[in-house]
């Protein structure tokens, strides 16, 4: 969903709002979801409350210095090459604001705890359509070119595949003629982490899909090489999501800054 919540949660919440207020808002089920008279009626309302707490909340900030502090929540996956970056450049900009850091690959709930803002991942098929600011490229990599063979059911590669699952079936696009290409591994290694990943790669042990930027450095160096390059592996898609309908300034320059960095490259 748009604001980062599983449907049992919005659920919940709408309950509530309904005991509170003494009406049934919206009719749902398994497979339908729509709004009450009343309930478009408090949608409405709502609507304008928000836009005039927001236009007021603009104004008194307009001559506020930006202090205080901002917790953010980032994937640990994100932590090594992503993060700093935006730290550093926030920093830059904002060096009163304190920040808070959580690095966890669990998902916050932002209705309890003291997140302010979460980055969401989620994993976005070969060739759909993307924003270029807010998605990170997969690769395949491997520490040496291994040998590869082509056929009518694929690629093979005598390697085998580190990931976080045995049966991962890998199936790229073709950039040119837009095809899928699957591909065939010479085992599985079943890895739970991504770091640990990315170090049994750097031994030698297999390949593994990995986000491109989180290993520049190595593929430039020649430390490790990706595998493939003229396949599309998918991307993972970048999403802000903020614990308040009405966010703090400072979270909201958060996000700006990021987003004009990953614009940038």
């Amino acid at each position: 969903m748009s604001l980062g919540l599983s449907v049992p949660v919005m659920s919940e919440a709408l309950s509530a709002l309904e005991d509170e207020l003494g009406v049934t808002l919206a009719t749902r089920s398994t497979r339908h979801f729509a709004l009450t008279e009343a309930g478009r009626a408090v949608q409405a309302r709502a609507a304008e409350i928000l836009h005039l707490a927001e236009t007021v909340t603009e104004r008194a900030e307009d001559a506020q210095a930006l202090s205080g502090t901002v917790a953010v929540s980032v994937p640990v996956e994100l932590a090594s090459f992503w993060l700093p970056r935006q730290v550093a450049a926030f920093r830059a900009r904002h060096a009163a604001v304190t920040l808070r850091l959580d690095i966890s690959d669990d998902v916050r709930d932002l209705r309890f705890g003291a997140i302010d803002l979460a980055l969401r991942t989620r994993y976005s098929a070969p060739q759909a359509q993307r924003h270029p600011e807010a998605h990170l490229p997969l690769a395949l990599i491997a520490r040496t070119p291994p040998g590869i063979s082509r056929d009518t059911d694929g690629v093979r590669l005598d390697i085998p595949l580190i990931d976080s699952r045995h049966d991962r079936q890998l199936m790229p696009v073709d950039r040119e003629d837009g095809h899928a290409v699957p591909l065939h591994f010479s085992g599985a290694i079943e890895v739970n982490n991504r770091s640990a990943s990315i170090a049994m790669v750097t031994q030698g042990l297999g390949a593994a899909t990995v986000l491109r930027a989180s290993v520049d450095e190595a593929l430039s160096r020649g430390t490790l090489v990706q595998i493939l390059p003229d396949l599309d592996f998918g991307a993972l898609e970048l999403g802000f999501v903020f614990r308040d309908r009405l966010p703090s300034r400072e979270a909201r320059a958060f996000v700006a800054i990021a987003r004009e960095l990953d614009a940038s490259g």
